[in-house]
């Protein structure tokens, strides 16, 4: 705590007052949420007939109150890690 309040050295003042980059103003994760999305549509247009299929919405916020979208796919009740 001492070294926090009095030593300086350490102190870097250009990153203490630099702004977050807003999460729709970044373009990698739009384009992230573009891939992410397009794969959803597709596996949900492949598999309409599928009764055995069914889709859980669940939201819940992560750290910091920060909203959070996740696609998981379940096989025979084991996660798979892709969607393909």
């Amino acid at each position: 705590m001492y070294n926090y309040r009095y030593d300086k050295s350490n102190f870097n003042s250009s990153n203490s007052h630099r702004k977050r980059k807003k999460w729709h103003e970044d373009r990698r994760i739009i384009a992230n949420i573009r891939k992410n999305v397009q794969q959803f549509i597709e596996f949900a247009k492949a598999n309409v007939d599928n009764e055995k299929l069914k889709f859980i919405v669940d939201e819940e916020y992560l750290v910091d109150h920060i909203k959070n979208a996740e696609l998981i796919l379940y096989d025979d009740g084991a996660e798979k890690k892709a969607l393909s």
